[in-house]
């Protein structure tokens, strides 16, 4: 019986020793690939990629883009129930005189009396300067798709 049992054993044991004896023979064969491969890194190349991958660092760092998050929050959480933001842009304008921040905001209002009300509710905000609704906006009576760009106060 116990001469069964070991027999029966070593067959069982054989596939796994087979798969076993496979896997090292293929990871010797990818050991040699990757040191027959030529490992020449460029000294400038590297410089490169780092320098890029600071940059973006700095920018993801840069308190400027929490702001912008932060008027988005806003922006969308304080609105009325009728109204539904379906765009928001932010945009650095340069002129000769002086740089200022806007944001656009398109969305689609249900009546013409609450997106009044939004215009009111924007300019109320203490970071708004200008709000820009364009009277096309107000063409329809109903279901009215909208654009609104506000200008920010100076930081």
């Amino acid at each position: 019986m116990v001469i069964v049992l070991v027999a029966v054993s070593i067959i069982m044991l054989v596939p796994i020793y087979l798969l076993a004896k496979n896997t090292q023979v293929l990871a010797d064969q990818k050991k040699e690939q990757l040191n027959r491969e030529d490992n020449y890194v460029d000294a400038h190349e590297v410089k490169d990629t780092i320098f890029l991958i600071n940059k973006k660092a700095r920018v993801l760092a840069d308190a400027k883009h929490t702001r912008v998050y932060n008027l988005f929050s806003d922006i969308t959480e304080n609105k009325r129930a009728s109204i539904s933001i379906t765009g928001l842009a932010f945009h650095i304008k340069e002129t000769e005189d002086s740089t200022f921040e806007e944001i656009s905001i398109v969305g689609n209002a249900k009546d013409r009396e609450t997106l009044l009300a939004f215009r009111r509710d924007l300019e109320q905000k203490e970071y708004v300067q200008e709000v820009n609704l364009p009277v096309s906006n107000f063409a329809q009576n109903a279901d009215i798709d909208f654009s609104i760009k506000i200008t920010l106060r100076a930081q």
